[in-house]
């Protein structure tokens, strides 16, 4: 592509373990002769993130990164309408559970919490009403930049600013530096960095000049639910399962197990834990549990990659070393993002020995489908909202790529039949890669099309 080179492009994140989500296209950029910048808002100084960041930054000098500005108080004007904005959009959303307007209360003034739980005087009426959507609107246009933002932008002086979907309380950077930029007249492309990001979370502030969305699906519900022109809109697919599409190669399945002290002989079944937002899961385990007795396999769970302080993996981590998780074996033993290559591998070795995996409906599901592994999905009354009516879930489903339970019983035939090799998935799930991870084709790098996308900016 014809463009200038050594040009600078920064990009925006909420959190420093957006990194690894970006270095695939830091890294292309880098390649095509550009400097690249990271901001991050929270997490960049954590001694692994940091020591990544570093490390990454030795090889590569032309990278650099630093900290970016947040809303300082949760009763800043702007940081009110913009929740207020997800709030609306979240209660405007056709035939989705209540279960996600409602977690964005918590971040509304708290003298309107009780309000907009239980409706009084019709405030969730007033909230999805055109005027009060007008009033969000005038409120965004009339407060102006950052000035601490402005002068950044201005010291840094990129050429083109490239920033992450945010997070449901609003006080990530994305919309503040997006406006911004626009104010001194730098180009801005916003990325959308996860599969329920623009149907359960964020609400798109600001217009950028483009926006990077993984599929047809995310056009649309940008288009519908963002309210984004259509003109601004590029489907390139996701860079964060990119990982998956490298040739990669296993250890022997008794090496594997020697190192877990796993039976060899017995197959192995992978649970997937998932956020919090599930709760603790150990009723579901059970059922699981139930659905597996007497059938000779090693269940491996694989605890949610996140922070351990929370009380609900606490409560998780207890059952899991409780004798009625005898047996049953943690790989790796405490919670581990697929990072670095090292924890990559591991979940890649995980899954690659295991005959199936199963989970409630988090991203894992299709790393395990990346993988070459048949996935199942058991629907329960506890779950039912989240699985069956939440938007990302249900195109995963609907694509026909999992195998669904909806009783102990039928999990229990389906994990006996993947057990002796009856699959017959294989076609849905690479339908099912093509046209949600890589619609612009199978064997292009994400990375490559993002940076292509960047660099049109930069005519």
């Amino acid at each position: 592509m014809n463009t200038k080179k050594n040009l600078k492009i920064l990009i925006v994140a909420d959190e420093g373990g957006q990194f690894f989500y970006y270095k695939g296209a830091v890294e292309e950029l880098l390649k095509r002769g550009h400097n690249v910048s990271m901001l991050f808002a929270k997490g960049a100084d954590t001694e692994f993130i940091l020591g990544s960041l570093k490390q990454f930054q030795a090889v590569n000098p032309g990278f650099e990164f630093g900290a970016a500005y947040t809303p300082s108080s949760s009763m800043n004007m702007v940081l009110i309408k913009r929740r207020f904005s997800t709030y609306r959009r979240l209660l405007l959303a056709q035939g989705r559970p209540k279960f996600y307007s409602n977690r964005v209360i918590i971040y509304l003034p708290f003298f309107l919490r009780f309000a907009a739980r239980h409706n009084l005087f019709y405030i969730n009426a007033f909230i999805k009403s055109g005027i009060f959507g007008k009033w969000l609107g005038y409120v965004e246009e009339k407060i102006p930049p950052d000035k601490n933002i402005i002068a950044q932008l201005r010291a840094l002086s990129p050429a083109v600013l490239v920033a992450s979907t945010g997070d449901l309380s609003s006080t990530s950077p994305e919309s503040e530096y997006l406006k911004a930029a626009k104010a001194v007249g730098i180009p801005t492309a916003l990325s959308v960095v996860s599969w329920d990001h623009l149907e359960t979370k964020v609400t798109i502030q600001i217009i950028p000049d483009i926006l990077l969305v993984w599929n047809k699906i995310q056009a649309e519900e940008a288009e519908k639910c963002h309210w984004m022109p259509r003109s601004v809109i590029r489907i390139v697919g996701t860079m964060f399962f990119d990982v998956w599409f490298e040739t990669r190669k296993s250890p022997p399945r008794e090496e594997f197990c020697a190192r877990y002290n796993i039976d060899p002989k017995k197959p192995i079944l992978t649970y997937f834990s998932s956020s919090g937002v599930y709760g603790d899961e150990i009723e579901h385990l059970r059922k699981i549990y139930k659905a597996i007795e007497g059938l000779g396999i090693q269940l491996v769970i694989r605890p949610y990659p996140s922070y351990t302080k929370r009380k609900v993996y606490r409560r998780r981590l207890k059952f899991y070393r409780s004798p009625e998780s005898s047996g049953v074996t943690l790989i790796p033993p405490s919670s581990l993002r697929p990072f670095t290559e090292d924890s990559a591998q591991i979940f890649y070795d995980t899954i690659y020995h295991s005959f199936a995996y199963i989970g409630i409906g988090n991203s894992g599901m299709i790393d395990g489908m990346l993988i070459g592994r048949p996935g199942i999905t058991l629907i329960d009354d506890h779950y039912n909202d989240i699985q069956s009516e939440s938007p990302h879930v249900k195109h995963l489903i609907a694509s026909g790529a999992l195998r669904v339970a909806k009783s102990i019983d039928s999990l229990r035939n389906i994990i006996k039949n993947l057990q002796t090799g009856k699959d017959g998935l294989e076609a849905k799930r690479q339908a099912f890669i093509k046209e949600y991870l890589r619609p612009m084709g199978i064997k292009v790098p994400v990375a490559q099309l993002i940076a292509d996308e960047i660099e049109k900016l930069l005519k």
